[in-house]
């Protein structure tokens, strides 16, 4: 090999082999950085905290129970605060017996842009009566005969004092009657040993009355209204005679002039009524002082409070009348809050009602041996305000669990618990891949490694060809 082709030869192998150390430390920058991102990972890993089930015992309280007559009364530990001196407030549950409005579990429609009115005919309130429709009366005869049994509840699987629809003996047959279940109640059942085999008693419209007045059946009422100075308010049973002995059966008074409620006639504006608004599709109306005495007590009863904690009155309630003739209310700021909708709210007679009451001066007597309540005494007020005694109520503790906190707090370590499992999944997999690009990176470290090797053999031959001709040369002009 001559001495310029050595000498590139030389110059090629040089530029290689600073090729291979300048790929080689790019190998290793890249292996560092891998090392970085391994170490954020597992730095990741070790920063993420472990769900741990909720125990049962973080949602237990004490809960006391206690019953004054037929009021029952209980309320638990959180519900206490000391205020100082030997007076508590204690926010407490009570069930009582009485009128109270029972929340629809449907939401109703509100139309604020409804006409406000409605077409109508006057009724003809006289005897000329043309139908001869058959109607029942409500009253059942015994009957050997009959399809229908009524049971004495003595027989029954019912609770006394349950409201609902039951038979009075009454002369010669059996009237439905509304209210408590008594003793002396029967329902409509099945066959059993003492039932009593009854028909329906009906009669013919042009026979239901001999005073010369007509009539509407009750399930008519929702379509009635009443004309007063050129307008209409729904009409109530109160704008009717009922029969005792025929409880659908309403009469007409004399004097009261009758609107039916139909798609031709004349047009009518309804009084009492706030004018283009409807709940349901029924006209709605403030309380009247009447309908206000009648039902403050299931209004005040429902314990519905405002935001502030303030217990709403009859000021606060519109009202209309279902198909049925039955009193429904919905709060006015709901009417009128502009999302369309409205809870509505029965009125329920003679039902049973919870609502919760704070004392704010209650007293306490506790176990000495374990700290439990064993008496709360509620202090009675004058009617300016001043507590004037105190009633006291005997009272027994239980450890109750909140079932649906724990249940929300289980389901969220759950979801917690997936959602570390799949944090730490990924973090596996990044950190294999890492490794898997790391052990690439070092397979092409080795090889390049190796040619670098080669590369540093071939060079050594190649200087020691070049020195051997340098020496050679020199010798050949020295000699």
């Amino acid at each position: 090999m001559g001495m310029a082709a050595s000498q590139a030869r030389l110059l090629s192998l040089q530029a290689r082999q600073s090729n291979l150390e300048y790929q080689g430390q790019q190998i290793n920058q890249e292996r560092s950085i891998l090392s970085q991102q391994c170490t954020a990972l597992y730095n990741s890993l070790l920063s993420m905290t472990v769900p741990t089930p909720p125990a049962t015992t973080d949602f237990q309280t004490v809960k006391y129970t206690g019953e004054m007559g037929a009021t029952k009364y209980s309320f638990d530990a959180n519900s206490i605060k000391p205020n100082g001196g030997d007076t508590y407030t204690v926010t407490m549950q009570e069930q009582k017996h009485g009128d109270s409005l029972q929340k629809n579990a449907q939401i109703a429609l509100v139309d604020t842009n409804s006409a406000g009115g409605f077409k109508g005919i006057e009724l003809n309130t006289g005897a000329t009566q043309t139908t001869t429709t058959t109607i029942s009366t409500g009253k059942m005869l015994p009957d050997s005969n009959g399809t229908k049994y009524l049971v004495p509840l003595s027989e029954a699987t019912i609770e006394a004092g349950t409201v609902g629809t039951y038979y009075k003996a009454s002369g010669n047959g059996y009237i439905m009657y509304t209210g408590p279940a008594d003793a002396e109640c029967y329902r409509l059942g099945a066959k059993t040993e003492n039932a009593i085999q009854v028909s329906e008693e009906t009669i013919e419209v042009k026979d239901v009355t001999n005073d010369g007045v007509g009539f509407i059946q009750r399930s008519e009422l929702t379509g009635i209204f009443i004309l007063e100075n050129g307008e209409v308010r729904p009409a109530t049973i109160n704008d009717f005679t009922q029969d005792v002995d025929m409880p659908n059966v309403l009469k007409f008074k004399s004097g009261v002039k009758y609107i039916q409620q139909s798609s031709d006639g004349k047009s009518y504006q309804l009084k009492g009524d706030v004018a283009g608004v409807t709940v349901g599709n029924k006209g709605v109306h403030k309380l009247t002082e009447e309908e206000k005495q009648k039902y403050g007590d299931a209004i005040s009863n429902c314990g519905l409070k405002d935001k502030d904690g303030n217990a709403y009155g009859p000021d606060d309630f519109m009202m209309y009348y279902d198909d049925k003739n039955g009193a429904v209310f919905v709060l006015e700021s709901d009417v009128f809050d502009g999302n369309n909708n409205a809870i509505t709210y029965n009125y329920v007679p003679n039902g049973e009602f919870s609502k919760n009451q704070t004392y704010d001066e209650a007293k306490l007597v506790f176990d000495p041996t374990n700290g439990r309540i064993t008496e709360i005494a509620i202090p009675n007020y004058d009617e300016e305000g001043n507590v004037t005694s105190w009633t006291s109520i005997s009272v027994k503790a239980e450890t109750v669990v909140d079932e649906a906190a724990y249940n929300d707090a289980y389901a969220k370590y759950e979801y917690d618990t997936y959602i570390y499992d799949q944090k730490n999944k990924e973090i596996n997999a990044k950190t294999e891949m890492i490794q898997q690009e790391d052990k690439n990176l070092e397979l092409k470290l080795q090889r390049l490694d190796n040619e670098r090797t080669q590369i540093t053999t071939e060079i050594e031959a190649v200087e020691k060809v070049i020195n051997d001709n340098i020496e050679g040369s020199y010798k050949t002009f020295s000699g």
